[in-house]
């Protein structure tokens, strides 16, 4: 499945209108999932290596990486003048980028 496809299947995702989610039930904004995902993804920091991420790539059927592949994990990182992106990801031989949306639709 390409990336184009899973974005479709998104689309089509349904919530119910009044679920209460933790970031509802704490007031979490957008930052505070940031650092919470760069935390959990992050092998040096969260205590289980390489596995929460190598989870998410399973899910996009993307090839696991290596426990001695050295890897990089960037909140907010800015790649143009007004271009900011979430969660890059990056080790020698790929780069990731996250970008998540709290309350909004999978568009």
């Amino acid at each position: 499945m390409n990336f184009e496809e899973i974005c479709r299947k998104l689309s089509k995702c349904q919530t119910e209108p009044d679920l209460i989610t933790i970031p509802d039930i704490f007031d979490f904004k957008e930052p505070d999932i940031t650092k919470w995902l760069a935390y959990l993804l992050d092998p040096e920091k969260n205590g289980f290596g390489n596995a929460p991420l190598n989870a998410l790539l399973k899910l996009a059927k993307a090839d696991d990486i290596p426990e001695y592949q050295e890897i990089q994990i960037t909140r907010e990182y800015h790649f143009s003048e007004t271009g900011i992106i979430d969660l890059l990801i990056e080790t020698p031989d790929r780069i990731i980028g996250i970008e998540h949306k709290l309350w909004s639709g999978e568009t």
